[in-house]
């Protein structure tokens, strides 16, 4: 069947047989043309678009065949539970407009069509003065405004027994029982129940498939706009995660990220910068798995631990090898990462590499020293070399006196004493902070050349080698004594801390804007409990050393702005001295 349906052929067949088969055969030509038209019905297509006129057909019909005077079709709305008049013929518009709803369930009583409504079933008022239907109603004086006096109502039911509406005729005079001619009544009130179920099941389904059509456009654009927003957050997300990535690997601390079992989840290139490590190798891994000290390892667990179960922040000052096996200083941070159930699942670490801070305060105590003995001696170096001199000199006049020459090799003896103890006076008086000292523009070179001789011998009386690379190098404003001094202690040192047959190597270059002088020695390292305290004055691993000529030379480099670095292992030592150019 089409979506526009057609009246049924075998129902104007049944509508056919039964005129023909009916034992009355004086229609009138009105009659006889009223089934005409409702017989070539059949080939007429019926939609929500002619519903009213083809009712309006059935009416004329119902009408015409009922021999009745006015009349009209109401549809059955099932949701409201309301007759509605779709079509009707003969009424002026005080009947139409109080019967034009009815609501039987409400008012069953004051109309045939609601009560037939209710009954399911045709009522028939043969006198509607009598009728208990609308006696004493307000229905009454309108049907008799009309000119009505006698009315039935047949129930439009479908072949399923649904309630399609009601179709209504009404007469201008009382009739009795036997008089309604309702066997077309019966046969018209079938074929418009059909048609209006059909028709307005295919308004259903044309409003469903438009409700549907409409439902999809909404999905499609919902879609759309689902995909654009999605699409729009995602590149918002992904703005984010830049600016985020960015930040992350652009701040000087390093970030990790760590599960509950300390294993990695992420490391910022930072980390990579500071230590070397290959951030991609790290990942799974816990700080057991990258092979870091067994003591160093259990401090990073015991802090991890109380992070874990306290779930507040902790903080903690650490060490940690690099990849070549260096010491680096750090000040961690560990952050818990709560769930939404407020239980730890993850762990960030916040390092800030501490090395040169370290360092820097290392130094500021070493200054501090040496400010507190150059004190000391700006206040009694020259107190005490004073009378030296006097001796001294007494003693080289004693020493010409003929009747004392067979005390000659003891007064060079006191003479040499006195010379050592003067020369420990200048090195005390370097220490002094506010020492005058004479800048002028020098190359390092130059002074290296003059002194590689005096090294050289030096070499030679201590069995070492002497190794010198010097690259080309810019000449800056130095004090030349200090700095020959400088470089002779640290030769020194370095020759007193190898055995024979080892060579001293002393370089020179340009590295960061600093001109930098190396010298390194191949003994056996520095000890941790002394290297902390390099420079510190009187400090010495040495059974005739003074422990002034390192505590000169971060003075001297003090002095030029410089700085000292150490690097030491169990193969040797390198001292850095870098000038800031």
């Amino acid at each position: 069947m089409s979506k526009e349906s057609t009246i049924q052929g075998r129902k104007f067949r049944r509508l056919n047989q039964a005129i023909l088969s009916h034992k009355s055969h004086k229609q009138q030509p009105s009659e006889f043309a009223a089934i005409r038209s409702l017989y070539e019905l059949n080939t007429r297509p019926v939609g929500p678009h002619n519903l009213k006129e083809v009712m309006a057909e059935i009416l004329n019909t119902a009408i015409t065949l009922s021999r009745a005077d006015m009349g009209n079709i109401q549809l059955f709305d099932e949701q409201s539970g309301m007759l509605k008049i779709i079509v009707h013929k003969g009424f002026q518009p005080p009947f139409l407009d109080f019967f034009a709803n009815v609501y039987p369930h409400r008012s069953g009583r004051e109309a045939s069509c609601g009560a037939a409504c209710v009954q399911r079933q045709r009522v028939i008022v043969e006198d509607v003065r009598k009728s208990p239907i609308f006696t004493g109603t307000a229905a009454l004086a309108v049907l008799l405004e009309a000119g009505v006096m006698a009315v039935q109502s047949t129930p439009l039911i479908s072949r399923e027994g649904r309630l399609a509406g009601m179709l209504n005729t009404h007469y201008r005079q009382t009739i009795g029982q036997d008089e309604f001619n309702l066997y077309y009544v019966d046969l018209l009130a079938g074929q418009a129940a059909d048609i209006i179920v059909q028709v307005q099941a295919e308004a259903a389904l044309r409003a469903s498939e438009e409700k549907h059509r409409l439902l999809s456009e909404a999905l499609y654009h919902h879609r759309n706009n689902l995909e654009k927003l999605v699409a729009e957050r995602t590149e918002e997300l992904k703005r984010s995660e830049r600016k985020y990535r960015t930040l992350i690997e652009n701040i000087p601390m390093a970030i990790t990220r760590h599960d509950k079992e300390s294993r990695y989840l992420y490391v910022s290139p930072q980390w990579e910068n500071n230590l070397g490590f290959n951030i991609e190798l790290l990942k799974g891994k816990t700080w057991r798995d990258i092979g870091i000290p067994e003591d160093i390892y259990r401090l990073w667990q015991k802090q991890f631990n109380q992070a874990l179960h306290t779930r507040a922040v902790v903080e903690f000052e650490t060490q940690h090898p690099n990849a070549t096996g260096e010491s680096k200083d750090f000040r961690v941070q560990v952050i818990p990462e709560l769930d939404e159930q407020g239980q730890v699942e993850s762990l960030l670490t916040v390092s800030e590499d501490i090395t040169e801070r370290k360092k820097l305060e290392t130094e500021l105590q070493r200054l501090d020293r040496l400010n507190t003995v150059g004190e000391m001696a700006a206040a009694i170096g020259h107190e005490v070399r004073n009378p030296l001199t006097t001796v001294r000199g007494y003693l080289q006049m004693f020493q010409r006196k003929a009747e004392i020459d067979k005390y000659h090799e003891q007064f060079a003896t006191m003479i040499e004493e006195l010379d050592r103890a003067n020369a420990i006076i200048t090195d005390f008086l370097s220490l002094a902070k506010n020492r005058t000292i004479e800048l002028k523009l020098h190359n390092l070179n130059d002074i290296i050349n003059a002194l590689q001789p005096l090294i050289q011998a030096e070499a030679l009386r201590t069995g070492h080698k002497l190794k010198i690379n010097m690259s080309l190098i810019p000449s800056f404003r130095m004090d030349e004594k200090e700095i020959r001094q400088l470089l002779l202690n640290l030769a020194r040192n370095g020759f007193e801390a190898m055995d024979p047959g080892k060579a001293l190597i002393i370089e020179t270059g340009v590295k960061s804007n600093n001109v930098v002088l190396s010298i390194s020695n191949s003994g056996p390292g520095i000890p941790p409990e002394v290297l902390d305290k390099l420079g510190t004055p009187f400090l010495t691993t040495k059974a005739n050393g003074t422990g002034l000529g390192l505590a000169v030379c971060y003075r001297i480099a003090d002095r030029h702005g410089a700085r000292i670095d150490v690097r030491t292992a169990a193969n040797g030592t390198k001292f850095t001295v870098s000038f800031r150019l």
